[in-house]
């Protein structure tokens, strides 16, 4: 049996345009075409930042957000980026009692496909918590320690400032509450 690669790209790409033209007369072009398209039809992915998907000399683009952990001073924490250049909206992400886990890092992506740059901040400075016991605990502690975690938080707004792809102008703050003090704190930050 005679194997042609090119020609099934072809079939592939036309069965995709035929589906999206289904109710329309209009002529579809391949800039209509999205990242996922491009795999379905079986383009070559490169997996850059964003990743990227070739095919018939045309390059499509993942829109999902970049996103890793960074040092950014007194603690790693996590950020998300929309693709692109911006500038955007800075957003600190607090966490909550269960510390920077994986709902914050979801939150943290699902903002910056919003079209914000995002630093989620770990106040816990790198420990995790198991127990809801532990969580208590080490919540208790942030709060007899405001000057250290403003300071953490600090930190993060000013290095999100300096990020290429962010607005100059003001750094939001979003998260959870550690108590009334917090929050009367958090406000003087704004």
């Amino acid at each position: 049996m005679l194997h042609f690669p090119p020609m099934k790209k072809s079939l592939l790409l036309l069965a995709l345009l035929l589906t999206a033209c289904s109710s329309s007369v209009e002529e579809e072009t391949s800039d209509d075409l999205t990242y996922e398209d491009c795999r379905t039809a079986g383009g070559e992915v490169f997996f850059h930042e964003p990743h990227e998907c070739h095919l018939f000399d045309d390059i499509y683009y993942d829109d999902k957000p970049t996103a890793k952990f960074v040092d950014y001073g007194p603690a790693t924490g996590y950020y998300a980026s929309p693709v692109g250049g911006g500038p955007y909206q800075a957003i600190v992400l607090i966490h909550g009692q269960s510390g920077l886990q994986k709902d914050i890092w979801a939150q943290a992506r699902g903002l910056a496909k919003e079209g914000n740059v995002v630093l989620a901040v770990d106040l816990y400075k790198g420990e995790k918590t198991t127990t809801q016991e532990r969580e208590q605990e080490m919540a208790a502690a942030v709060r007899e320690d405001l000057d250290s975690a403003f300071d953490n938080i600090e930190a993060a707004a000013k290095w999100l400032s300096l990020q290429y792809n962010v607005e100059k102008e003001s750094v939001r703050f979003l998260g959870e509450s550690f108590g009334d003090e917090w929050d009367q704190r958090l406000e003087q930050l704004k």
